[in-house]
Order: C-alpha cells, then structure tokens, then sequence
C-alpha cells in the first residue's frame, strides 16, 4: 500500500481563496462540507475496489482536497493525478475534468498562473463534452480570476456573471456566494464601493445560511475591506479582527496572512507603524512557509510603509525591492496571451454556429421543408454556457 502522507490535523472541509482580493475560487469536493475526515479510511475506500467508481473517485477526491487545504499542493497534485488517471481509463469526463480543475487550483495557490491556465481550459472543455454545467461554471470562475488578476475587469465581470447564471441554474448554493464574492471583487476594483459592498453582503448571507465558517471568514474579510477604502478604519479593524479569528478556527495559513496584512494596514493609517509591522511581518513569515507570491507581495509593501514610518530608510527600501520584484513576477505576459487565445478560439467557435445556422435557413427555405428544422439542442447549451 502507497504511503499515505498526513496533513497535520484533521477538521471539517473548508475552502480555496485566492487573487488580488482573496478572490474566492470554490472548486470543491463533492463530499459534505460538515463531514469529519479520516485519511485510513478515506484511503480504504480508495482500495477496495467492491466498492464503485463514483464511491471511489469521491474518496480520492476528498483525501485530494484536504491536502491541498492543509497546504500540501504537492500532494494534493500528486493525489489529483491518481484521480484524473483512473477517471480517464474509465472515460468519466466530468470526474477528470473535477481533477484537472483541483490541479490548476494547487498551480494557482503557488501563483504559477500560466499553467494554472492551461488545467483550467482543458478542465471547462472536457466539462462541455460531458454536459456537466457546474463543472464549467467552476471553469469559467476561475478563469474570470486570472482575468482579474491580468488587470482585465470587464472581462473578468463577464466570466464571473456567466459562472453565477450556470450555478443559479443548477442550484450549486456556495457556488453561488462565490460568485456573489468575486463580482463584488471586481467592482470593488473598479471603484464602486456600493456595489461591491452589496456583492459582498449577499454572500454573507449564503454563508450565513449554509454555516460555513470559511465563507463567513471571507466575507468579513472583505466587507472589512470596504470599511478601510472608506477610511472607516475602526469598523475596518472590527471585520479584519472577526475574520482573522474564523481563518485561525479552521487553520487557514493563507488567508491568515491576508488578513493580518490587512489587520496592519489598518494600523498604519491610524498611526501606529509598531504595530504594522509586526503584524506585516508575521503575515510575510505565512505567506512565505505557503510559497504564495502575492501575499508576500502584500506583506512586503505592508512592510514597506511601516518601516519607513519608523524612519529606517534601509529597511524600508529593501522591501520596496522585494514588493516590485514578486509584483513583476505576477503581471506574466504568458498568461495574457493566453487568455487572448481563449477568448478568439470561443469567438471563432461562435461564428461557426452563427454561420452554419445562417446556411441552414437557406438550404431549408430552398427546399421548401422549414417543418423539418433539426434538434439544436447543444448549441443553445453552448450559447448559455
């Protein structure tokens, strides 16, 4: 039997964040977000081949996504491909495509976001081919945060609205309180506070509603957020300090460091630099031991600010060094082209329908037969997704 590699604790499932705002990504298991998990057994499943493929694969699954919550990525990846594996020998495409889709999320956290890409494409299309409309609402979620994270808004306001109607119409509740999160994010960065802080409230009351800590951890976090754009720093304080504590209660390294950055930011603008950068430091030391190139950016402007508060020019340079370096290293070139790709082979693939629909018409008006119109049923499913 294959060594099964411990995670650290055990708990009830929880989340995935990610991107500029701690953009929520809510690609998860299909096992029960309140069910207790124990690796032996999780594994034995995994190994008694009596039981079915289905049965199986969630297992596998689940013992996947734990490893990549308990900040294992590596393992998790490794346990991911096992999954996409067997699900491809037995031609499951909705399966493999859950997998490649939990892979790109692992390359993601790492912020290695041009092959996080290319897992999430490969991911939408084997969703399509198995009619499996959830699983592309995941897809375009996470490629409308690479587009957010490319500066691209409008059209990471586009993705996240098409993920939001596909997770409305096949009822996927936290998939909806993701999306709610993630439109909020993006007007948030385009400057409408109302907006955002509307988004943000409705997925408070998902999360509320469904008693997921994690998710209320988040939306704290981010109604704290709109506080400080505000410069309502003490209401600010309050949700960073609410959202801090949920992040600590299911163990959540990265967006513990999220929020502490935040926690002294708060800090800084109310004068109290000592305290900043502690609390920036402390964030800086969790993103580091998670490989998360944009909270250490984060933490390390944090930094920045705070040391040259304090008057230590020395310091405060080397952080700015270090901030402008992980911040060049996010912006890829790669990756933008590659959505530009994504984006005209969809636009092409659109034509083609409008074309072939459009020839259609005529060669059945030339025969006079318009009763026999043909099902078209995949290319208005084509047209929603």
């Amino acid at each position: 039997m294959p060594e099964v590699i411990r995670f650290g604790m055990r708990g009830t499932l929880v989340r995935v964040t990610g991107g500029l705002a701690g953009a929520l990504l809510l690609v998860l298991p299909w096992t029960s977000l309140s069910a207790q998990w124990d690796q032996d057994s999780l594994w034995s499943v995994w190994l008694d081949e009596g039981n079915n493929d289905t049965v199986r694969l969630k297992a596998l699954s689940t013992f996947t996504w734990y490893g990549y919550l308990m900040s294992e990525p590596d393992s998790a990846f490794h346990y991911g491909q096992i999954m996409y594996d067997y699900a491809a020998s037995k031609g499951m495409k909705r399966e493999m495509a859950y997998a490649l889709r939990g892979q790109g999320v692992s390359y993601k956290l790492r912020d290695e976001n041009s092959t996080a890409l290319d897992y999430f494409q490969r991911s939408m299309e084997l969703s399509e081919e198995a009619d499996d409309l959830a699983g592309v609402a995941g897809s375009l979620n996470n490629i409308g945060m690479m587009f957010f994270e490319q500066g691209d808004l409008p059209r990471a306001l586009e993705y996240h609205g098409r993920s939001l109607e596909l997770r409305t119409q096949v009822n996927d509740v936290l998939g909806i309180g993701g999306s709610f999160s993630n439109i909020g994010h993006v007007h948030l960065a385009l400057g409408d506070l109302d907006k955002a802080m509307e988004m943000y409230r409705r997925s408070m009351k998902v999360w509320e509603e469904s008693d997921f800590d994690q998710g209320k951890a988040n939306a704290e976090g981010y109604i704290g957020s709109i506080h400080m754009q505000r410069k309502e720093y003490d209401p600010a304080l309050e949700h960073f300090t609410r959202s801090l504590a949920l992040h600590e209660l299911v163990d959540d390294r990265l967006d513990m460091a999220k929020t502490l950055t935040n926690i002294g930011l708060v800090h800084l603008e109310l004068g109290q630099p000592a305290i900043a950068l502690v609390k920036c430091r402390e964030s800086l030391d969790k993103a580091e031991s998670f490989k998360s190139i944009l909270e250490q950016m984060r933490a390390c402007q944090c930094c920045y600010g705070a040391s040259k508060a304090l008057g230590d020019k020395v310091q405060a340079l080397r952080y700015l060094e270090r901030a402008t370096a992980l911040s060049d290293s996010l912006h890829s070139e790669e990756v933008s082209k590659k959505l530009q790709r994504l984006e005209f082979a969809r636009a092409f693939r659109t034509d083609s329908i409008a074309r072939a629909e459009k020839e259609q018409r005529v060669a059945l008006q030339n025969e006079a037969v318009v009763g026999r119109i043909r099902n078209r049923q995949n290319l208005f499913l084509f047209s929603s997704i």
